[in-house]
């Protein structure tokens, strides 16, 4: 009877537990549902809201176009050249993802944005997705995400890589105004030496490494040349970087870039660190310690202020009818005050504004004056690219003598030069014409690069006369990087303007094959070549420059990170204008028994590059 008991008080206890897990379950149960169904409910809010602003996909590929929406498709022509043109028209409203595909390796020569509703469309930004341009803030926010640094060693090296690549190395051909991080890139692409220190030590700031401005310059009376260089504090010292020299120095551990003190210590190691190849031979570096010939400054601040910061935006505003074409064979336009005397050794390209006011109908006019009037027709052009020239394209009648008329124009924001007269019309006449403003220009642009300009026609009509302005066409070039000029293999693009803009953007898209003689080297091969007491290392790849190819050349890059984020012996990417299939290296260089990785690839005359060849990897 009490073991009875006992075995009874045992399994009501037992029924209490099993109770109380099976309460636990369905309460964990319960609260799981609920948590479920409101992240359900908080899911379909956020689709609610996106429906409100969709975000197109339009895709083109060859042979067969498609969209991905099924509601746009673009207009597709193939000509006997070779050039393939593509035209989408984007309604605003959305930003635009647009996925161009041609089906075979080509390259962007022109690319046009035109307006092409009845509403001026505003802060119209157009960018390769993964590469956005369109303010220095996303500069060095694409830096930061395409190159993923992992320390501020690797954030400093990525930085100054990522200027290296994209800004040219240009002496004495460069605006004073191009120090601002985004005309850098997307204006001007090439700069001498104070260009890129200011460029490069803007953005560490911008990644939150502390900078400074070097400037190293002769004593009076020496012919010697000048130079500028940035520092960057990273674990707890200062490092010294040459942008515009494409170098930097290593310590005796072929690791550890040296900061200005210690080269000051130990002038040595900036001989050894030296570039390769005679492209900077002017610059005798190895005097830059002497103090009886050079003295060194210091700038805090220079890239702490607002400018440096890069304010500016690109303001790209297109009012309705009026077109921007992007082209790369800009041949040799760059605006320059300091020399004339030669175009850039480096590709550049253009952007054509395009400002057509035609009536409606051929009975109306811009400007119609009767008899004994005067009257005033105004038209100003503005542009975020610093303008080179323009031609105005008229269709001008005048009757009676004594009725004139004044065609002028003057530059936007110019503290000194008002509207003046380029072309004057008297008595009777009809005049059909173009006139060029690049002498007008020519002289605006000192010292500093216009952004716009105004056309005005000034008329008075005599008691028997008249006066009708029937057309105006402004076609203004402007300067522009080839590199800021999207390419199709970094598509897809994005297109957006201000929210609430109305209206539609055409976009329409040239491409080209890259031509045959860009095929990517080969195979890549390392030897070791002792000469005496100097011990080289030989990078070699195959096969070399075919004859009777001018301007091409091959590019070398060599980097201790297998992804080539950046590069430990920058100076080997320049251009080697020989036709020749190996390049040398102080084998005194490199670490010991660190991994090395190796390519190359074609660049030719007009700045296009092959694929990279098959990367290698070798330990000295």
């Amino acid at each position: 009877m009490e073991k009875s008991s006992t075995a009874l008080k045992s399994n009501r206890a037992s029924t209490r537990v099993l109770g109380l897990v099976l309460l636990l379950i369905v309460g964990f149960l319960f609260l799981w549902g609920m948590r479920v169904a409101s992240e359900l409910l908080l899911e379909s809010v956020r689709n609610a809201k996106k429906k409100q602003v969709p975000s197109r996909v339009i895709s083109a590929s060859i042979p067969s176009i498609q969209s991905a929406t099924g509601e746009y498709l673009p207009e597709t022509q193939l000509r006997e050249d070779g050039t393939l043109t593509q035209i989408f028209r984007i309604p605003l409203g959305t930003t635009s993802t647009l996925d161009v595909k041609t089906g075979e390796k080509r390259y962007v020569s022109s690319l046009s944005l035109t307006n092409s509703g009845d509403d001026t469309i505003q802060d119209i930004r157009f960018h390769e997705l993964g590469r956005d341009w369109s303010s220095a803030e996303a500069i060095i926010r694409t830096i930061l995400d395409s190159r993923n640094p992992q320390s501020d060693r690797e954030k400093a090296l990525a930085i100054f890589d990522y200027v290296h690549d994209h800004i040219g190395i240009e002496a004495y051909r460069s605006r004073w105004d191009c120090f601002d991080v985004w005309k850098a890139f997307n204006c001007y692409g090439m700069g001498h030496c104070e260009v890129h220190s200011r460029t490069v030590a803007a953005l560490w700031e911008m990644a939150d490494l502390a900078s400074i401005q070097a400037n190293v310059g002769f004593k009076p009376g020496l012919d010697l040349l000048n130079h500028t260089m940035a520092e960057v504090f990273y674990e707890n010292n200062w490092h010294l970087f040459d942008s515009h020299g494409s170098n930097f120095f290593l310590g005796p551990d072929n690791w550890t870039i040296l900061g200005w003190r210690e080269l000051w210590e130990s002038p040595e190691w900036i001989e050894r660190s030296g570039p390769v190849g005679d492209l900077y031979s002017p610059f005798d570096h190895t005097l830059w310690m002497d103090d009886e010939k050079y003295d060194w400054t210091f700038d805090h601040k220079i890239a702490r202020t607002a400018p440096w910061k890069g304010e500016r935006k690109p303001e790209l505003t297109l009012r309705p009818g009026e077109s921007v074409v992007f082209e790369r064979e800009g041949g040799s336009t760059y605006i320059n005050n300091i020399n004339d005397h030669a175009a850039p050794r480096i590709p550049h390209s253009r952007a054509v504004f395009t400002t057509d006011r035609t009536p409606a109908s051929s009975e109306s006019s811009l400007l119609r004056l009767s008899a004994g009037e005067s009257g005033v027709y105004k038209r100003d052009v503005s542009t975020p690219y610093p303008i080179v020239s323009a031609t105005l394209n008229y269709e001008i009648e005048t009757s009676a003598e004594r009725t004139i008329a004044y065609l002028k124009a003057g530059p936007l924001g110019h503290p000194k030069k008002e509207t003046e007269t380029v072309r004057e019309f008297s008595g009777a006449g009809k005049w059909t014409e173009s006139q060029p403003l690049e002498v007008q220009f020519a002289e605006w642009n000192q010292p500093f690069a216009r952004y716009g300009f105004s056309v005005v026609v000034d008329a008075t009509a005599a008691a028997k006369g008249s006066v009708d302005l029937r057309t105006l066409r402004i076609e203004t070039a402007c300067q522009y990087s080839t590199n800021a000029l999207p390419s199709l293999s970094h598509s897809p693009w994005v297109v957006s303007s201000s929210p609430g803009d109305k209206g539609e953007i055409e976009i329409e898209v040239h491409s080209r094959p890259i031509p045959e003689s860009l095929v990517a080297p080969g195979e890549s091969a390392v030897d070791r070549i002792v000469a005496g007491t100097e011990e080289w290392i030989e990078l070699k790849w195959s096969p070399p420059i075919p004859e009777g190819e001018p301007g091409l050349s091959f590019e070398v890059d060599l980097s201790d990170d297998p992804d080539f984020r950046w590069t430990l012996l920058p100076y080997l990417t320049y251009f080697e204008d020989r036709a020749k299939s190996s390049f040398r290296v102080p084998a005194s260089l490199f670490p010991k028994e660190f991994p090395f990785y190796f390519r190359v690839r074609r660049i030719n005359q007009d700045g296009l590059a092959s694929d990279w060849s098959p990367t290698l990897e070798f330990r000295i």
